[in-house]
C-alpha cells in the first residue's frame, strides 16, 4: 500500500471518529436540555427530546424511564407510559446516577412509576406487583419511601374493596363555551353558582378565563382576563369569593409560587391588577392554593413552608382592622399529614371543608376529602369516595350545592382537549 493510500485511510478514519464524536456532543447537549426540562416539571418540553434521543437509538433503559416520566405527567397520554417504563424496569442500576448521559440503567423508582401508570389505567394487580418489587428494593431505612409505596399499597386495596363502586357519579361536560383543544384545569365557582374561573393552557402560556351564568341558566363564552390582571408568566386559578368579586390565583416568581388577588370593578366591567398577598401568607416556600371564608374574612391556603407536619400543609389566617392578614396558623394533624394537602374549598353554608391529599387513606395519588367545621374545630376526615375520587390524582375542584356537585378538570374521550372542566353529580346507594 502506498504512503498516499494510507494516508487517505488514516483521513477517512480520523473524519469518521470526528463525525461520531459530533454527533455524541450533540445528542449529549439534547439529553441535558432535556433533564432541565424534567428538573423543573416541564414534562411536554422534555418528551421530544427523550423522543429524540430514543429515535437515534439512544433507548436504553434510562431514557425509556424518562419517556415514561413524561408520558405518566401529560394529560391524556399517561397510558403511554407503561410501554416505556416495563422496558425501564428491565434493567435497574441500584447505584443510578441520575443527569448522566452514559447512564444506560433505569432507578428504582421505574417500578414505582410504572404501578402509578396501572393504577391510573385501572391494571391495579398489575400495579400491586410493582409496587411490591419496588417496595422490595428500598432499603429499611429509607422511612419516607417505604410510607409512600405503603400508602399505594392501600389505595389499591381500597380501589378493589367491594364497597368501591357503590356511589354512582355522572358527568356533564360544560361545552365549548368554556372547553377548548388546549387543556382547562382549576376550575373554582363562586359561592352564588354564577361566576366560573379556571386555567387555560394555552400554546405558551396558562390564561385566566372567567365565565358568567347566562339565559337558560348556562356559561356564556369564557372571557380571557390574564391581561386585565396583569399576570403574566405561570398563573393559576385557585378560587373565587361568595359573590364572585375577587379571584384568587397563585403565580411563579423565580423559583416559587405565590398567592395573588384581583377585585372585580362592577362599574367598569372589569378585572382590577393583581396585588401580592402579604409576609404572612407568601413565604420564601411554595404556596400554592387558597379560598376565602364566606364572609371574606379568613383565608385558608396551602404551603410547604418549614415547620409544618409533613410537605404541603393547610393553613388560615384572619383578616385584621387594618385589613392586612395576620399570622398564618397550621390547620393541625387532624388535617395536615406527613404528606400533602392541598386545594381548601369551603361548602357555600360553610359548614363542610374540603381539601385533597396524598395522606389520608385513598384510592389514587391524591384523593378528595371533607371534614365537618365550626370556627374553632374540623371533625373527622372523611373520603368522598370513588363516585368522586378515581385511582388517578384528583386535586383541583370546587364544590356546589354544599357538596352535591362538584366541578373537576378530567381526561373526556368525547370532550375537545387533553382536559375538560365537568360537573360531577352523585347518588348513594
Amino acid at each position: 500500500m502506498g504512503r498516499s493510500t494510507v494516508s487517505i485511510c488514516i483521513l477517512f478514519f480520523i473524519n469518521i471518529s470526528l463525525g461520531f464524536s459530533q454527533k455524541e456532543s450533540y445528542y449529549k447537549r439534547v439529553f441535558v436540555d432535556a433533564e432541565y426540562y424534567v428538573l423543573y416539571e416541564e414534562y411536554r418540553d422534555a418528551l421530544p427530546l427523550y423522543k429524540e434521543l430514543y429515535k437515534a437509538g439512544k433507548n436504553n433503559p434510562n431514557i425509556n424511564f424518562r419517556i415514561g416520566q413524561c408520558y405518566l405527567n401529560t394529560p391524556g397520554e399517561k397510558e403511554k407510559a407503561i410501554l416505556y417504563l416495563e422496558k425501564a424496569v428491565t434493567s435497574i442500576n441500584p447505584s443510578y446516577r441520575e443527569g448522566y448521559f452514559t447512564e444506560t440503567g433505569a432507578p428504582r423508582q421505574a417500578f414505582l412509576f410504572l404501578g402509578n401508570a396501572y393504577r391510573i389505567t385501572g391494571n391495579l394487580q398489575k400495579a400491586k406487583v410493582a409496587y411490591e418489587e419496588y417496595q422490595r428494593l428500598l432499603k429499611p431505612d429509607e422511612k419516607r419511601e417505604q410510607m409512600i409505596v405503603a400508602n399505594h399499597l392501600v389505595s389499591i386495596d381500597m380501589a378493589q374493596s367491594p364497597s368501591a363502586n357503590k356511589i354512582k357519579r355522572e358527568a356533564t361536560n360544560l361545552g365549548n363555551n368554556i372547553n377548548t383543544s388546549f387543556p382547562e384545569v382549576r376550575p373554582t365557582v363562586s359561592g352564588t353558582g354564577k361566576v366560573l374561573a379556571y386555567t387555560s393552557m394555552q400554546r405558551f402560556y396558562s390564561a385566566i378565563f372567567i365565565s358568567r351564568i347566562g339565559a337558560k341558566d348556562q356559561w356564556i363564552p369564557a372571557k380571557n382576563v390574564t391581561a386585565e390582571v396583569n399576570a403574566e408568566g405561570s398563573v393559576f386559578t385557585s378560587s373565587l369569593s361568595f359573590d364572585g368579586n375577587i379571584l384568587l390565583f397563585t403565580r411563579s416568581e423565580l423559583d416559587d409560587f405565590n398567592i395573588f388577588m384581583s377585585s372585580y370593578d362592577t362599574i367598569a366591567k372589569r378585572w382590577n391588577s393583581m396585588v401580592r398577598l402579604n409576609k404572612n401568607i407568601n413565604s420564601n416556600a411554595m404556596e400554592m392554593s387558597a379560598c376565602l371564608s364566606k364572609d371574606g374574612k379568613t383565608l385558608y391556603f396551602s404551603s410547604n413552608r418549614e415547620g409544618g407536619y409533613g410537605g404541603y400543609d393547610l393553613y388560615k389566617s384572619y383578616l385584621g382592622v387594618n385589613n392586612e392578614w395576620g399570622e398564618a396558623i397550621n390547620l393541625g394533624p387532624g388535617i395536615n399529614t406527613t404528606f400533602d394537602e392541598d386545594s381548601p374549598v369551603l361548602s357555600e353554608d360553610g359548614q363542610t371543608f374540603f381539601f385533597s391529599s396524598n395522606g389520608h387513606p385513598s384510592y389514587g395519588g391524591i384523593d378528595i376529602f371533607s371534614a365537618p367545621m365550626s370556627t374553632t374545630s374540623f371533625g373527622p376526615v372523611q373520603n368522598l369516595g370513588f363516585g368522586i375520587n378515581t385511582t388517578d390524582d384528583d386535586t383541583y375542584f370546587c364544590v356546589m350545592d354544599n357538596g352535591n356537585r362538584f366541578i373537576i378538570a378530567r381526561p373526556d374521550i368525547n370532550g375537545f382537549g387533553d382536559y375538560d372542566i365537568q360537573t360531577i353529580a352523585t347518588t348513594h346507594p
